[in-house]
């Protein structure tokens, strides 16, 4: 067999076996994918767990759901990763105050996307040794945050319990062409597609924000992150 024979074959290989990948790649993609509006609302039965985790956005619906599953008994544990809108600052102030000392609350830095909210839920999680999590947010948000909280925290059973659809302002039945509902779904499907080549395809889009976060995280205890809290909640006496 000459040299130009056996170039050949293993070229008809590699094409074969590059064929085979993206065909394997697409089939996935098809079955996580979000198509439809109704799939972007991943919702399950709460159940006792040893965290409870709201993501920062919207207008108090996150915080209100995440308090409600604590005072219903779902875990003695509270966690935010973030908590940059006023409003829900003020509310979460406010719950903690009526509460008192019955509820251990944290809350991580701030955080500039889904994936390092996850980077950071990840880390207080591992400091504490939990093994599972309620996850609160928004219904249209519900899919793509459950799919990269599993996938950087593949070891921790996460149960996704967004704020009830009869409870949120966003509703699938109101999508209509062009409108704020229709947007928000388009643009799910986007970040849903950015995220999912970002982990199949081993992309790191945030590699140096992961390990800007990391470093910002080495404390081996709760010191960091009672700092970040009391300071939020000093600035927000202050301003009364």
């Amino acid at each position: 067999m000459t040299t130009v024979k056996i170039v050949s074959k293993l070229f008809k290989y590699a094409f074969a076996a590059i064929l085979c990948y993206v065909f394997i790649f697409a089939m996935k993609l098809v079955v996580v994918f979000p198509w439809t509006a109704q799939q972007l609302y991943f919702s399950q039965v709460p159940e006792q767990v040893g965290l409870i985790v709201f993501l920062d956005g919207e207008y108090k619906e996150r915080v209100n759901h995440a308090f409600e599953l604590y005072e219903a008994g779902y875990s003695k544990k509270m966690f935010s990763p973030n908590i940059e809108v006023y409003a829900n600052k003020k509310l979460v102030k406010s719950k903690l105050k009526k509460l008192g000392n019955k509820v251990k609350f944290y809350q991580g830095p701030v955080a500039a996307s889904t994936y390092e909210e996850a980077l950071i839920t990840k880390d207080f999680i591992d400091k504490h040794n939990i093994s599972s999590m309620i996850l609160v947010t928004s219904p249209y948000h519900s899919y793509r945050a459950n799919w990269i909280f599993n996938k950087v925290m593949p070891d921790i059973r996460i149960v996704s319990c967004p704020v009830p659809m009869e409870k949120s302002w966003f509703k699938i039945e109101k999508i209509e062409k062009n409108n704020s509902h229709y947007r928000i779904f388009r643009s799910e499907q986007l970040k849903f597609l950015g995220y999912y080549l970002k982990y199949s395809l081993g992309i790191n889009f945030d590699r140096k924000i992961e390990k800007e976060i990391k470093n910002d995280l080495r404390s081996k205890d709760d010191l960091n992150y009672i700092h970040y809290f009391k300071r939020f909640l000093d600035n927000e006496i202050s301003k009364e």
